[in-house]
């Protein structure tokens, strides 16, 4: 009966996962976004049936979802409105609402909750929507071999899709095994073979941001100060000052081992393979200007040359800032970067207040969060309607979920259920 249980949920949160992966790819090869709408539909009904009905629920939903709809109305709104695609904007609204209000179904069923069934989920997606694919088109595990690979039959669509997938993998199956103490093979298994799989893809950065995040939630747990989880906050933009800081080195240095160290790029190409170190000091000499005119974002959309330009490449590969918040900042001016960052605020304010009712629950949701934050200072995450955007606004509803059910008391986690 076990063993039929654990299939039953492991298959929900695998299905769930290909299922919106498989809907990102129609709408992106089809620029339909009626997909989307039909696709999350019948989940999103049901959410609001029991939204209508149901006390607690409508409850839970309001206090966990309420800024990041809010949140993500207004990005919608400012950065269609700015490109003066006002359709484009109620459909970007009503689809995200939608999968908020579906992935909140998912989540606040409490046995979707637990970690084991997430992982065995994304382990499957790893296999089988991730490395199989990869190695079929490519024939090659040397390290860089999957690196920013491309291709029309793939589900994932994106370069971030799939190392971030894999990502989360490792981070679920660390986590486990390390705070759950489940050392077990399949956890052993999965941290090998993401590793593994992360360095094929070439993707270092993920692997530091994914260790970190593990390092910093132990020392924010051990030592249980309120201030070291608003440091977390840092995360968005350490990185970011670290690649530009690697354009100086290879350039006092100009060496093929320091170059291989801190940057693929040859030496001569100093603005790095995807102009970040460029498009960063472009953005940030705007920012500081604290320009009213600024205030809402940019008209017609960020200048193109802020970026660099290659001759030759297909797609918006170049044209985004690489820094979720600086392009927030492009996208929806200083208004939605206050209103961001007062959504991380009162997020990680809950956590506090949960800790401070049950110091001994471990939360992943936290981990996962952190991790966002890292990756985010190299990549755009919160931009288009891609699977990243989607694992982001998971993310922080999960965590604004758990924090919110341990300070009402209503659930308990057991010894099995620690996420």
């Amino acid at each position: 009966m076990q063993k039929t249980s654990d299939f039953k949920y492991t298959f929900s949160f695998t299905a769930y996962f290909v299922y919106l992966l498989v809907i990102i790819k129609l709408v992106i090869t089809s620029q339909n976004y009626i997909i989307f709408l039909a696709g999350l539909l019948p989940l999103a009904l049901l959410s609001i049936v029991k939204f209508a009905n149901i006390k607690n629920y409508r409850s839970e939903l309001i206090k966990a979802a309420s800024i990041i709809v809010i949140f993500i109305c207004i990005y919608y709104f400012l950065v269609n409105y700015n490109l003066r695609q006002s359709q484009k904007a109620l459909n970007s609204i009503i689809v995200i609402v939608m999968y908020i209000a579906s992935s909140f179904l998912i989540l606040r069923n409490r046995k979707l909750l637990e970690i084991k069934y997430m992982r065995n989920a994304f382990l499957f997606i790893s296999i089988f929507i991730v490395f199989i694919p990869h190695l079929l088109i490519t024939g090659n595990l040397k390290f860089g071999a999957f690196y920013n690979l491309i291709d029309k039959s793939l589900i994932t669509t994106t370069t971030v899709e799939a190392p971030l997938i894999i990502s989360i993998l490792f981070l679920l199956s660390m986590f486990d095994a390390v705070y759950n103490k489940k050392w077990n093979t399949i956890n052993l298994f999965s941290i090998f073979f993401s590793v593994f799989v992360l360095m094929v893809f070439s993707r270092r950065g993920f692997i530091f941001s994914s260790i970190f995040s593990l390092f910093f939630y132990h020392i924010c747990f051990r030592l249980k100060r309120k201030f070291l989880i608003y440091l977390s906050f840092l995360m968005l933009f350490l990185p970011m000052f670290w690649e530009i800081i690697s354009v100086y080195i290879v350039m006092l240095f100009k060496t093929d081992l320091i170059t291989s160290i801190v940057q693929r790029n040859d030496v001569n190409e100093i603005a790095n393979a995807t102009g970040r170190a460029l498009a960063w000091t472009n953005i940030l000499s705007i920012f500081f200007t604290f320009d009213y005119k600024y205030f809402f974002g940019y008209p017609g959309g960020p200048p193109e040359n802020l970026f660099i330009e290659v001759k030759g490449e297909i797609g918006d590969r170049y044209s985004h800032a690489h820094n979720t918040f600086l392009q927030l900042f492009l996208d929806g001016g200083y208004f939605i970067c206050i209103i961001f960052i007062i959504m991380l605020v009162r997020a990680f304010k809950n956590y506090n207040n949960a800790r401070a009712l049950d110091s001994s629950n471990h939360n992943f949701y936290f981990v996962l969060v952190v991790f966002l934050f890292s990756l985010s200072a190299t990549e755009t995450l919160i931009r288009l309607q891609q699977f990243s955007l989607f694992i982001f606004t998971f993310a922080l509803l999960g965590f604004n979920l758990i924090n919110l059910k341990t300070i009402n008391n209503n659930f308990k986690p057991s010894a099995e259920l620690k996420v």
